[in-house]
């Protein structure tokens, strides 16, 4: 594992990770496979993503918005990109369209499944500009992708409290 760390972005992200728990008190940071680097990681930042967890208080689902440029869409689904987003690339139009990604778990998944959309979690890319609600992706994960950690959780609290929560009241009196 370390190896792998080494041979990724992992400690990068993770420094981010750790300041971002120490600040608001919540973290999350998704891990992808990646074919040239083995795992690719990205750590989010608060207002970027929404967190649900489960029955035992663990981190089992995550909705974010990432914006992309039509040339970034096309390159991460050239074979599910919308015809509109192909146009947008030939024409050159630069402008940001925003992706709405949502993880979370599959209540129809099969044990041992080799398809995307029958693993343990499920995961969807769909477009979120337009009139049309374009799915890019329907796939899955074997396990939950992201690293959830909170700082201080209460009885069924979704996201966590952090110290620097104790001096915001301090911060706004000076």
């Amino acid at each position: 594992m370390v190896d792998v760390f080494r041979q990724t972005n992992f400690y990068d992200q993770v420094h981010i990770l750790y300041s971002e728990l120490a600040c608001f008190g919540t973290a999350c940071m998704l891990i992808e496979e990646d074919y040239r680097n083995v795992i690719r990681c990205r750590t989010l930042t608060v207002g970027e993503y929404d967190l649900d967890a489960g029955e035992d208080g663990r981190v089992d689902t995550l909705y974010r918005r990432v914006r992309m440029t039509p040339r970034q869409l096309l390159q991460a689904w050239p074979d599910s990109a919308p015809d509109d987003v192909r146009s947008m690339v030939d024409n050159d139009v630069n402008r940001w369209i925003t992706v709405l990604h949502a993880i979370e778990p599959n209540k129809k998944h099969n044990e041992g499944a080799r398809r995307g959309d029958e693993r343990p979690f499920r995961s969807v890319y769909m477009i979120l500009d337009g009139a049309q609600r374009e799915v890019l992706e329907d796939s899955g994960y074997y396990e939950f992708p992201a690293l959830c950690p909170r700082w201080i959780t209460t009885a069924s609290d979704v996201y966590g409290s952090s110290p620097a929560m104790d001096a915001l009241a301090d911060c706004r009196e000076l």
